[in-house]
């Protein structure tokens, strides 16, 4: 669970990847009822909005919804992908951003089952942005947590499930200093030592000076990943 400093920088700058995957997975297509689950602050929920006549945005932490960016064609709700506060048979579009390496895959995808209408299409994505040399210009060497994380991570081979593309390639994208600051502070396991190496202080705005002194390129490297699916019978 994000804390409220960590997804206040969440909120404050994510890049620009949502809509970049959602245009090339899904091309011109629009929706009716469109579904964001795990849809943090809301940059992926603003994203899917742009394609659909209403969004319904879920997420299970507060933290990330009292951020939340407000939209008139937004609703959004506390859940999660076993447990979607959606009506049956209901949904034209679900999207699921870095979420399901968090949630069982089986009950995800019975959940969908029941609010999805038939035919409906399931988008799972995720992208990662390579921070190593922002992090190694700081001398900190992140060590990554003992966890199972597939940013690839989809439905493919469940039931009633077919999966219509698949891909997983690098971009990059232009940022300031002050996006960098957000983007590494955005996440407690870059946040805690970033603040241990620093101490006291306005944190942000000492990553920002650090970051304007380094002599790197303003440009960062960031994989996609997306799958996207088909719901049938």
């Amino acid at each position: 669970m994000y804390d409220g400093q960590i997804a206040r920088h969440y909120a404050a700058y994510r890049p620009p990847l949502h809509k970049l995957i959602l245009d090339e997975a899904l091309k011109a297509r629009t929706f009716g009822i469109g579904l964001d689950v795990g849809c943090g602050t809301g940059y992926s929920a603003v994203a899917l909005a742009e394609r659909c006549e209403h969004v319904v945005a879920v997420d299970p932490s507060q933290a990330m919804l009292d951020e939340a960016t407000r939209h008139p064609g937004i609703t959004y709700l506390p859940g999660s992908g076993d447990d979607l506060p959606v009506d049956d048979a209901s949904v034209d579009l679900a999207t699921f951003a870095g979420v399901l390496p968090y949630v069982n895959a089986a009950d995800a995808a019975s959940e969908l089952h029941r609010v999805c209408r038939n035919y409906a299409l399931v988008l799972a994505y995720d992208f990662d942005v390579i921070l190593d040399r922002l992090l190694e210009s700081f001398s900190l060497e992140i060590v990554p947590a003992n966890d199972p994380y597939d940013h690839a991570a989809n439905l493919s081979g469940q039931q009633r499930v077919v999966t219509q593309a698949s891909t997983s390639r690098l971009v990059d994208i232009r940022v300031t200093a002050q996006q960098a600051a957000h983007v590494l502070l955005s996440d407690k396991g870059r946040y805690d030592p970033l603040a241990k190496r620093f101490g006291a202080g306005d944190l942000f705005e000492t990553v920002v000076d650090a970051l304007e002194r380094q002599p790197w390129s303003g440009k960062l490297d960031a994989r996609i990943y997306y799958t996207l699916h088909r719901f049938e019978g």
